[in-house]
């Protein structure tokens, strides 16, 4: 068993995975750390994108943070 964000439980979806939603869960927060100084492209091209794909959705709730 484990719990999963509404999203992923719907992308996932697989024959005989069954998913049952649970009310009153608070929020979750996801974290992305490299190594410090890292000039790895790849990476910032990640952190950048996920930052922007956070931003995105964040806007999409109502949930901007200042």
């Amino acid at each position: 068993m484990t719990y999963l964000p509404d999203s992923v439980a719907r992308r996932f979806q697989r024959p005989g995975l069954t998913v049952r939603p649970v009310h009153g869960l608070s929020g979750s927060t996801a974290l992305l750390a490299w190594r410090n100084g890292s000039r790895d492209r790849a990476v910032a091209a990640f952190s950048q994108a996920a930052f922007h794909a956070a931003e995105a959705g964040a806007r999409s709730r109502g949930k901007m943070r200042p």
